[in-house]
Protein backbone atom coordinates (compact mmCIF):
# COMPACT_ATOMS: atom_id res chain seq x y z
CA UNK A 1 0.00 0.00 0.00
CA UNK A 2 3.03 2.21 -0.33
CA UNK A 3 2.05 3.44 -3.77
CA UNK A 4 -1.41 4.36 -2.53
CA UNK A 5 0.00 6.49 0.26
CA UNK A 6 2.44 8.17 -2.09
CA UNK A 7 -0.20 9.09 -4.66
CA UNK A 8 -2.58 10.20 -1.92
CA UNK A 9 0.11 12.36 -0.36
CA UNK A 10 0.72 13.95 -3.72
CA UNK A 11 -2.83 15.22 -4.11
CA UNK A 12 -3.77 15.58 -0.46
CA UNK A 13 -2.29 15.87 2.98
CA UNK A 14 -1.71 12.67 4.92
CA UNK A 15 -2.50 12.93 8.61
CA UNK A 16 -0.29 10.45 10.52
CA UNK A 17 -2.28 11.03 13.69
CA UNK A 18 -5.55 9.65 12.36
CA UNK A 19 -3.91 7.63 9.57
CA UNK A 20 -6.33 9.24 7.16
CA UNK A 21 -5.94 11.36 4.09
CA UNK A 22 -7.03 14.96 4.54
CA UNK A 23 -8.62 16.01 1.30
CA UNK A 24 -7.76 19.52 0.24
CA UNK A 25 -10.42 20.53 -2.25
CA UNK A 26 -9.57 23.64 -4.23
CA UNK A 27 -13.18 23.87 -5.39
CA UNK A 28 -15.36 22.25 -2.72
CA UNK A 29 -18.78 20.97 -3.83
CA UNK A 30 -20.38 23.37 -1.37
CA UNK A 31 -19.34 26.39 -3.38
CA UNK A 32 -20.44 24.80 -6.64
CA UNK A 33 -24.04 25.22 -7.79
CA UNK A 34 -25.83 21.91 -7.41
CA UNK A 35 -26.77 20.34 -10.77
CA UNK A 36 -30.43 19.54 -11.28
CA UNK A 37 -31.31 15.87 -11.37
Amino acid sequence: MRGLTTSARRANDYDPTTHQTVCIDIDPPRSRPRPRD
